[in-house]
């Protein structure tokens, strides 16, 4: 089944707009992604700290948000929320065996994203999977159809072999060739049976990281998300990684959102975001049309041509 994105955006903070009789100074502070507290003061009159949640768990977000609460029981009538966006305009269609690179600069929304999916970020426009609409999905389908990897992943306070198999029944070992980390566990004192401690402290950073992404593979889902995994890899490793990915991947949809862009060439498709803006494209379309994502590109490409000069 194919995953559909029509008109997609995540909608980031809201700036608040109050109209009252002799109000001087209105002003915003947001609390988490859809939060507001109003300070309202008119004249020398301090109202003080007032609150209204913005929700926009259904399927559309409107343009405008009216409401009506009491700040120190001032009634205040006509609230309006301009919403602002992470990114917004996302047309993508995406099939079986396509990994699709996503990136963009610092604090750009790749992770939000990412969350889309998981329905932990409300969108408006369309996020359908087989023709079915994200947010119309129960948990346990969404668990059943997504599988997800955070750029912060837990780890459990067990063996190696559990916390890839999680209590499935299976072979750990196929998964942990994929993610590049067979022989250093087999090099291990009690091989898949070896304690990692909490939170993997017993691992290094690239072999937690890559540890948690063969928990994700040992659970195969239709779609995978999967934030930054090669962050703390080297790039042999993750050369290797991506090829095992390649190979996982002939029947799922894939979305690897990463800052490191060494294998976006080798994508079927790319999202890039700057700003609210969206742009989709092979990487040959974006190093001719996206400037930013060809400084990025290339300033990476060429600081590793220095490091092998």
């Amino acid at each position: 089944s194919r995953v559909n994105l029509h008109e997609a955006g995540v909608p980031e903070h809201s700036t608040t707009f109050v109209s009252l009789p002799g109000c001087t100074t209105v002003t915003s502070h947001r609390i988490g992604r859809q939060e507001e507290y109003i300070a309202i003061t008119s004249g020398s009159q301090h109202y003080g700290m007032g609150s209204e949640t913005l929700d926009f768990s259904g399927n559309e977000i409107p343009g405008d948000y009216s409401a009506c609460f009491t700040v120190d029981d001032h009634d205040i009538q006509h609230f309006v929320a301009v919403v602002h966006f992470y990114f917004t305009g996302l047309n993508l269609t995406a099939h079986p065996g396509e990994i699709i690179g996503v990136t963009g600069p610092v604090a750009c929304g790749k992770s939000t994203f990412g969350r889309v999916f998981l329905c932990e970020a409300p969108y408006g426009g369309s996020a359908r999977f087989g023709g079915k609409e994200f947010s119309t999905l129960t948990p346990r389908q969404i668990s059943a159809t997504v599988g997800y990897l955070g750029h912060d992943p837990e780890l459990s306070a067990d063996t190696v072999q559990n916390n890839v198999l999680c209590g499935s029944e299976q072979d750990a070992m196929p998964y942990l060739a994929a993610a590049a980390l067979k022989d250093e566990v087999n090099a291990m004192e009690n091989g898949l049976e070896t304690v990692i401690g909490p939170s993997g402290a017993r691992l290094s950073g690239g072999q937690a990281q890559r540890l948690a992404l063969a928990r994700t593979l040992a659970h195969p889902r239709p779609v995978l998300v999967l934030d930054d995994p090669f962050s703390a890899l080297d790039r042999s490793t993750e050369d290797t990684v991506f090829a095992d990915l390649q190979a996982y991947a002939k029947d799922k949809v894939v979305f690897l959102i990463s800052h490191r862009l060494y294998h976006f060439p080798r994508m079927q498709k790319i999202i890039f975001m700057d700003g609210v803006k969206t742009t989709v494209g092979t990487h040959e379309k974006l190093m001719a049309s996206a400037p930013v994502y060809r400084q990025l590109y290339e300033s990476q490409t060429s600081q590793k041509e220095d490091e092998t000069a």
